[in-house]
């Protein structure tokens, strides 16, 4: 019977234990909440270390000026024209660029052999197939190309800069049309182009 009498005991002292420490934490409860004060800030040891440096972006690569030698056999009067990384020829008299005289030479690029593909018979007055690739690209923008002989007999000229009103578009007019026959005729042209 005592030992009854005990665990009777036990739980009331537990109920009566556990229902103090309830009225105790509710008591501590205030009626308003208020934003607690912070005093003292600990950043743990990793986080101290860190670089909190803002990391910039990179930069676009900007266009470089390049420099490409054409070369190219000129009887009468042709214009290079130059768009991009894209090149073909407008011919206007005699034989076109690299055909006078039965001759198959080619028209020379930054040191890149191209053979032109013309429309059939052209003795003026025909424009050939294109290519791309062989120059360094052009940007799209108005510049002004630098143009340098270095063998012509008569003249070579920069008919045209590239700007927003022709696309970007340079021709160079390469005339031979004053002296009978063909001549090679060699130029080094300078220009921004895309980087790469």
């Amino acid at each position: 019977m005592m030992r009854i009498e005990n665990n009777r005991r036990r739980k009331i002292l537990k109920s009566v234990v556990t229902g103090s420490s309830i009225a105790a934490v509710v008591n501590s409860v205030p009626d308003n909440w208020v934003r607690p004060v912070v005093e003292t800030v600990l950043i743990p040891a990793h986080a101290e270390t860190t670089d909190n440096t803002a990391v910039e972006p990179e930069a676009p690569p900007q266009p470089t000026r390049q420099c490409c030698t054409i070369s190219a056999l000129i009887d009468g009067r042709s214009q290079l024209v130059v768009k991009g990384d894209v090149v073909y020829w407008q011919h206007l008299e005699h034989a076109p660029p690299g055909l006078h005289e039965e001759q198959n030479l080619p028209t020379t690029l930054c040191g890149n052999a191209w053979y032109p593909v013309w429309p059939g018979a052209c003795d003026g007055g025909c424009t050939s197939q294109s290519v791309s690739g062989l120059v360094p690209e052009m940007i799209a923008a108005s510049q002004t190309v630098n143009l340098s002989i270095v063998t012509a007999r008569e003249n070579v000229t920069i008919l045209q800069q590239p700007d927003a009103g022709n696309d970007y578009t340079l021709i160079i007019d390469f005339n031979d049309s004053e002296t009978g026959g063909s001549a090679t005729y060699e130029i080094e042209i300078c220009y921004l182009a895309e980087p790469g």
